[in-house]
């Protein structure tokens, strides 16, 4: 392992300094770009993790309202019920009785 280090080294200084800062800048802007990639790894779990944890307020106000939409039903069923028995069932006031018109038998119609 030392031995090839020890042969790396000795490649690059024989490059000539124009290279060598050349490739400083190249490895500059790589490590800028491997910091701006973490950066973007690190926004991508954020952002998921806050993603998750809106779906999951969502999902309980959903099953809230289907609660709520449940017990609705039930209530309008009650009221639709109930309405339609009055239907089916009119009570007759005091006066629709007292003033009601009598029919007059057959009888009386041939006479």
């Amino acid at each position: 392992m030392d031995n090839l280090t020890d042969n790396l080294i000795d490649i690059v200084n024989t490059f000539p300094p124009e290279i060598l800062t050349q490739i400083n800048k190249l490895v500059l802007v790589s490590k800028i770009a491997v910091y701006i990639f973490i950066g973007y790894i690190v926004f991508l779990i954020i952002k998921n993790i806050m993603t998750w944890r809106r779906n999951v307020r969502i999902n309980i106000i959903y099953q809230k309202i289907n609660e709520i939409d449940k017990k609705l039903d039930k209530l309008l069923k009650k009221e639709i019920k109930e309405e339609i028995k009055k239907q089916k069932n009119p009570k007759k006031g005091f006066f629709k009785k007292l003033f009601k018109k009598h029919k007059k038998s057959k009888k009386s119609k041939k006479d």
